[in-house]
């Protein structure tokens, strides 16, 4: 078995719980999907589906952790539920291929089982097709990538993450070539980002990492993006990350602040902070707070987004239970650094 990951106690050094004070624009939402039905903190991660045919028709998935996985048209409209063990984290790659089969597939980590769902998703929402158990007890985050095959890497509470490449013959089935444990520090958030040949996870009390996928045998330490008490002021904990991409390789790296109820853009090329913004209330939706997942788009969905989306995890909707709001991606594109 190979090992990712290697955290010396220089990356995992304490750093400081409050960093210096960095402006943080506001931004409001342009929608919000219906709540889920459980209650408390049920709710947790995002992901959208890009319809090509009908763009205005893509969809957003979002898992409610007690009962299963919600797909909402971009009105915020339930357009499927389906029942899941306990799924926390879903992500989801379009065009991809697994052995034999083409087409848009997702993934949900499932801890009512200790397992990860493999999907197939389209204009009516996801099947499953697949489950496959995890090598680690309580699959927390989870990410999906083709780097050059396709991969799965899912992160836990207890500090491990572990990366599988996923096959299909007829049968999925999973082999784990890669893993790694940082003691005590509890992981969620991950991304695969192919053209960097990255892979990046929150680690909720110290901040981002980076990994390079293209040496899963290395015992490289992984870079640090920005940390805990750092010159972008980040506040435990890091929750979710995405990808916003305005070429093959610019666009943004995107993560949820959980600590004061903000979000982070980098650089995707030099990992450069390019902003700090808020999402507050406004005459559509409330504002978030408490963010978990989160994720972007920059596919044009027609006229109400021709940039795309952003969409985070509310951890107190006004109106109840928790849900998911929707962002015009033009209102966080003027309060950022460009890429390009």
């Amino acid at each position: 078995m190979s090992r990712i990951l290697r955290f010396s106690a220089l990356v995992l050094g304490a750093c400081g719980t409050f960093g210096p004070r960095v402006e943080k624009a506001e931004i409001r939402p342009s929608g919000e999907t219906v709540p889920v039905s459980s209650e408390d903190d049920a709710a947790d991660d995002p992901a959208i589906w890009v319809n090509t045919d009908a763009p205005d028709k893509s969809l957003i998935f979002g898992t409610d952790k007690q009962l299963g996985l919600y797909a909402y048209n971009l009105a915020g409209e339930e357009v499927q539920f389906l029942p899941l063990p306990r799924p926390n984290n879903v992500d989801i790659e379009q065009g991809m291929t697994i052995g034999s089969l083409t087409g848009d597939f997702g993934v949900t980590s499932n801890r009512g089982d200790q397992t990860f769902s493999i999907l197939q998703i389209g204009p009516n929402g996801a099947e499953e097709i697949g489950r496959l158990a995890a090598a680690t007890p309580e699959p927390y985050g989870i990410c999906l990538g083709t780097d050059p095959s396709p991969v799965v890497a899912i992160t836990h509470k207890t500090g491990e993450v572990d990366v599988y490449a996923v096959r299909y013959d007829g049968a999925f089935s999973a082999e784990r070539i890669g893993t790694g444990h940082a003691p005590g520090v509890q992981m969620e958030g991950c991304v695969f980002d192919e053209a960097h040949h990255a892979l990046y996870v929150g680690l909720e009390p110290f901040g981002i990492v980076r990994f390079d996928t293209r040496n899963l045998a290395s015992t490289d330490e992984p870079v640090v993006v920005d940390r805990i008490g750092g010159a972008s002021g980040l506040k435990a904990d890091i929750e979710g990350l995405a990808l916003y991409k305005t070429g093959r390789l610019s666009g943004y790296l995107l993560a949820s602040v959980q600590g004061d109820n903000s979000f982070a853009a980098y650089d995707r090329e030099t990992g450069a902070l390019a902003g700090r913004f808020k999402i507050v209330d406004g005459p559509v939706a409330d504002g978030v707070r408490e963010t978990d997942g989160i994720d972007a788009t920059s596919a044009d969905l027609g006229p109400d987004y021709p940039k795309g989306i952003f969409v985070a995890q509310d951890g107190f909707n006004d109106d109840g239970l928790q849900n998911f709001k929707i962002v015009d991606w033009r209102s966080i594109e003027r309060v950022l650094t460009p890429t390009e």
